[in-house]
């Protein structure tokens, strides 16, 4: 066979001019090969230039098929993946296959070879094309069974989704357990719930699930880079994939997943969802985000309103006293468990009873509407704004310190001063050991040193 082995020597010489005559002659009797190829960003030559080379190597070594099975099977695996028809891909082989033949023919004629030896060179390259036909299809196989399996995981996972976010009535157990299920569904390390202000189109950082607190903390305090992915998010139909959050010009999350939540087109927050190293998420875990997306929405939607129903003041959308009495322990109750600061603002409207003397109760409830707006524009989503009663105003603030609270009332004043209103707050932070009563005390304190130096300064003024 040793004119066999020669003329294959003679056609990997020439490998290029037979691998872009096949590929000529592939282009044009199979188009739906050359497409996906092309559709997929991947050159049609490749393959047909390894398998011109596997055919090579089949007419000299005899113990080839043996050691190719695995490569050609994995080779129909990722085919399949990118959309190659099977038909196609096997049509295309016996098209490289017949090429081979003929330049294999004419180089074992140009070396003296038998009819015999020829034919013999012609039934090794048919039984290497067979072994690859079937491995190819075998590698379909596999790939057909392994989006089954990913199929039933991820029905399992929308199941898990909308089990973990239909139990709950609460906005924040709605928003933790969807979070928690949607991040542990697509195999992401962690992920983080962006909501909704009152003001339009605003979104706050509410809620993270898989991140350590130095890391939640850093994500909370960064400037730009973080929401980038989570504004094109917002803008866009259906879920996306970037490189992921930063924070303080370190990376958080290497790659991730984001999606829209919306109602009827109004939007209610962005999910993402990734990992800390890079990774490239699947179709299949795109898809999912997308479908879990609008049930993830509703439910947060109907959590939303059924707080404002029951646990909102009537006159500023803000939360009711008792209300704020149940997030205060909430807050303190996680404070105490993760060891995190916590604050704790009360406020009182100076001069109400004035302005509704002299001005009538409808110039009263402007103010106290005034503060409300100014209070909704300030905080977070992840904050609790009250109002406790005519004049008093609460806000407790998870994650934040004194000094940090000092700058949101700042910013409050600064709404509220142009319109001839003031305020006076105290503030006093969470210590371990100290329980709602006792916090509402030290901060009630400073409110009424506050509210002293206040009418101190009007009295002066006065005189």
């Amino acid at each position: 066979m040793v004119m066999v082995e020669q003329a294959a020597g003679e056609l990997a010489v020439d490998l290029d001019r037979l691998v872009a005559d096949a590929v000529e002659e592939i282009a044009t009797r199979v188009p739906d090969y050359t497409r996906a190829l092309q559709h997929a960003g991947e050159d049609p030559s490749a393959l047909v230039a390894g398998a011109l080379g596997l055919m090579l190597q089949g007419l000299r070594d005899r113990d080839l098929l043996s050691r190719v099975r695995p490569v050609v099977r994995e080779m129909g695996r990722t085919r399949s993946e990118v959309g190659v028809p099977l038909d196609a891909l096997l049509e295309a082989i016996t098209i490289v296959r017949a090429h081979l033949s003929r330049a294999f023919e004419r180089a074992a004629r140009r070396q003296g070879a038998t009819e015999n030896a020829i034919l013999v060179g012609i039934q090794r390259l048919e039984r290497v094309e067979t072994t690859m036909v079937v491995q190819l299809a075998r590698g379909y196989m596999d790939a057909m069974h392994e989006r089954s399996r990913n199929q039933r995981h991820l029905m399992e996972a929308m199941v898990a989704v909308a089990a973990a976010v239909n139990r709950p009535v609460e906005l924040s157990e709605v928003a933790q357990s969807g979070l928690a299920a949607i991040v542990k569904s697509t195999n992401a390390e962690a992920g983080a719930l962006w909501l909704r202000s009152e003001d339009p189109g605003e979104l706050g950082l509410a809620y993270t699930h898989g991140l350590r607190w130095d890391e939640d903390r850093r994500l909370r305090t960064a400037a730009v880079e973080p929401f980038q992915l989570v504004e094109r998010a917002a803008h866009s139909r259906s879920a996306i994939t970037g490189a992921g959050l930063g924070a303080g010009g370190r990376p958080l999350l290497q790659s991730a997943m984001a999606v829209r939540l919306s109602v009827r087109t109004r939007l209610v927050g962005v999910v993402v969802v990734g990992t800390r190293e890079l990774r490239e998420f699947d179709d299949a875990e795109v898809a999912f985000l997308d479908a879990v997306a609008d049930h993830f929405a509703a439910a947060l939607s109907r959590a939303e309103q059924h707080r404002r129903d029951t646990r909102t003041d009537f006159m500023t959308g803000l939360a009711n006293r008792k209300e704020f009495e149940r997030a205060l322990d909430r807050a303190i109750a996680a404070a105490g468990r993760h060891k995190r600061p916590l604050t704790l603002v009360l406020l009182d409207l100076d001069g109400l009873k004035q302005i509704n003397d002299l001005h009538g109760h409808q110039a009263g409830d402007a103010a106290i509407n005034a503060v409300s707006a100014a209070l909704h524009r300030t905080v977070r989503a992840s904050d609790t704004s009250a109002r406790l009663g005519g004049d008093e105003f609460g806000l407790a603030m998870p994650e934040t310190t004194i000094e940090q609270a000092v700058e949101v009332l700042h910013r409050v004043d600064g709404l509220l001063a142009p319109q001839g209103y003031r305020i006076s707050a105290g503030i006093a932070s969470w210590g371990p050991g100290m329980d709602r009563a006792a916090l509402e005390r030290k901060a009630d304190a400073r409110l009424y040193q506050n509210k002293r130096k206040h009418h101190r300064e009007r009295d002066r003024r006065g005189a």
